[in-house]
């Protein structure tokens, strides 16, 4: 049995459908419905949950002395930079990118290196904690470079960046707001767009778990994007024979 469902296939079905007469009925108002109090409530009961603890005990935790992340994988690098100048040079200097913008980018970590690498970068995170320990490190001239905001409304106008990182982001989003998340990150792009997205290992801090099939038929029908198959294929190997926790997606704009 093929437990992969086709997304896109569904939504040409349900349209087919919506345009019978026996089947018509009033359009629902998505956004309104994401907005709705209680969807807030929920919201904010997930965004709580990426606290200092989150950040010193759980982000990354692969990383830090003594303690295992998924597939049990351990390394000793517990301010991960290690793993932040690899990701830098094996997915973003690669891409020669003017333009950056790494959604969802924690701590900043790989927005510094960007930064440092003479790129013009600039991070997002829903998180103030995580801009907080940023400003702890960060040297004052960068600070502006880094905004508070979700990944389901980016503050940048459309085809702002050559290039889009966005590095185990999108299975910590809640059901309501992913889909959005992808129009976004597909509406600021004006290039290339490379995620990391985990599709094996849910737990407290990963609400939506996807295949990977499930993923780029997301891309692809709601963000209009095309799915790189053989870079992907390149970066999931540079990549794994260091980090092979990482699942890397490689698009493009059409």
């Amino acid at each position: 049995m093929n437990a992969y469902v086709n997304i896109a296939e569904i939504d040409q079905q349900e349209m087919g459908r919506m345009r019978d007469p026996m089947y018509l009925k009033p359009e629902t108002n998505f956004p309104a419905i994401c907005r709705h109090p209680a969807v807030e409530a929920l919201r904010a009961q997930e965004l709580a949950k990426y606290d200092r603890e989150y950040f010193s005990t759980h982000y990354w935790r692969e990383d830090l002395p003594g303690l295992t992340g998924n597939h049990g994988l351990s390394y000793d690098d517990p301010d991960h930079k290690l793993r932040f100048a690899f990701i830098y040079e094996t997915l973003v200097a690669p891409q020669t990118a003017k333009h950056l913008l790494d959604v969802g980018c924690g701590t900043g970590l790989l927005l510094l290196e960007a930064l440092e690498h003479g790129i013009d970068a600039w991070g997002i995170d829903c998180s103030s904690v995580a801009k907080n320990i940023f400003i702890e490190s960060a040297p004052r001239e960068v600070w502006n470079r880094f905004d508070i905001a979700s990944a389901a409304s980016l503050p940048f106008d459309s085809s702002s960046f050559d290039l889009l990182v966005c590095m185990d982001v999108l299975e910590h989003l809640p059901v309501f707001d992913f889909v959005t998340a992808i129009q976004e990150l597909c509406r600021v792009s004006s290039d290339k767009i490379v995620c990391s997205i985990n599709v094996d290992n849910p737990y407290d801090y990963h609400p939506t778990i996807l295949s990977r099939q499930s993923w780029v038929a997301l891309f692809e029908s709601v963000g209009g994007v095309i799915y790189d198959i053989s870079k992907t294929e390149e970066l999931n190997r540079r990549v794994k024979l260091r980090y092979p926790e990482y699942d890397i997606f490689f698009f493009r704009r059409k």
